[in-house]
C-alpha cells in the first residue's frame, strides 16, 4: 500500500467499524475502503467476506472502464464526423 492516509487513521477502529465501511462502501472513498480491507486482512487473514468485497470492487471498476470506453467511442464518432454544409 502506498501512502494511504487512512491506514494509520483506521488502526484503532474495531473490526465491526471497518466491516461497516465495507458494507457501506458507496459512502466512502476508495482509499478508506482499501485501508479497511488491508487492516482486516492483517488482523484476520483473508476471509470470504473480504474476498467478496474485493470482487465487487473489481467488477465495479471494470464496469466504469467499459462505460468510459463506450463514452469515448461515441464522443469520437460524434466529433469525428465531417461538418455538414
Amino acid at each position: 500500500m502506498n501512502e494511504n492516509k487512512f491506514i494509520e487513521k483506521f488502526q484503532n477502529k474495531t473490526d465491526s467499524e471497518l466491516e461497516y465501511i465495507l458494507e457501506n462502501k458507496k459512502s466512502y472513498n476508495e482509499q478508506a475502503i482499501s485501508a479497511s480491507i488491508h487492516i482486516l486482512k492483517e488482523r484476520n487473514g483473508k476471509t470470504s467476506e473480504i474476498e467478496t468485497v474485493e470482487n465487487e470492487i473489481k467488477i465495479e471498476k471494470e464496469k466504469k472502464q467499459i462505460a468510459q470506453k463506450k463514452f469515448v467511442k461515441k464522443e469520437k464518432q460524434y466529433y469525428g464526423r465531417p461538418k455538414r454544409t
